[in-house]
């Protein structure tokens, strides 16, 4: 899904919610946990051609993507009225790693190559909710928002082996920061326990952060289970 309709539709949703009473409100806390999964592929992309070469020139490589990670949000929600609630949360994204292995063995070289590509993504996220009643306890839940997303890759690549008889090593650390504000939509389930306490579920899909200079962005689907808290 394209980010500029992604953001476009979460602000004219979200929008409404700030308009609220907050002397008539129910402020509470809230606390999400669960896993990630982003769709990597362009830094996928990247270590498959880092395999593709050294193939091609008569050695054997191995990619190694690990894209799923735990994942959580904590944060404060205000609910003005019944159906409709608005939050402010901070964003654990989670941490992925890819790697690429390589060897090539010539009667002139005997080389051996690493590349780990590690990915760590935060935020903070404004979000609204719109509760819609299922029973007297039990809400389904629309969420829409934007978000505020933080991502650091750091690549290092390590060469080591002999050229002709002679031994060498090589070590390249590449770092890049990218900030992004990205859209937010979800749905799920809130339970309430009793007057303070409530259960929910929730799937949400955050809609493109950065992966490369090339404007390359991941879309990100998060699912958690958490625990409200009402003052």
């Amino acid at each position: 899904m394209n980010r500029h309709t992604v953001l476009a539709t979460a602000w004219l949703m979200t929008a409404p919610a700030l308009a609220v009473n907050a002397a008539a409100a129910d402020l509470y806390l809230f606390a999400d946990a669960g896993f990630a999964e982003p769709d990597l592929d362009t830094l996928d992309r990247r270590h498959q051609r880092m395999a593709e070469r050294m193939t091609d020139n008569g050695g054997v490589a191995l990619v190694d993507v690990d894209d799923q990670s735990g994942a959580g949000v904590i944060g404060v929600g205000i609910q003005p009225f019944r159906y409709l609630a608005l939050e402010l949360g901070y964003y654990h994204l989670g941490d992925y790693r890819l790697e690429t292995r390589g060897a090539l063995t010539t009667p002139t070289h005997d080389l051996a190559s690493r590349t780990v590509t590690d990915v760590e993504v935060r935020g903070w996220g404004l979000n609204g909710k719109l509760l819609l009643p299922i029973s007297e306890a039990l809400s389904g839940t629309f969420t829409t928002g934007i978000a505020r997303i933080d991502t650091d890759i750091t690549a290092v690549t390590t060469h080591r082996g002999e050229v002709l008889g002679e031994p060498f090593s090589t070590r390249e650390t590449t770092e890049h920061r990218f900030e992004d504000t990205v859209g937010i939509l979800g749905i799920g389930a809130w339970y309430r326990l009793g007057d303070h306490l409530g259960l929910r579920v929730d799937y949400r899909y955050l809609g493109g952060f950065g992966q490369g200079e090339d404007g390359g962005d991941s879309d990100l689907d998060l699912f958690t289970a958490g625990v409200v808290y009402v003052f």
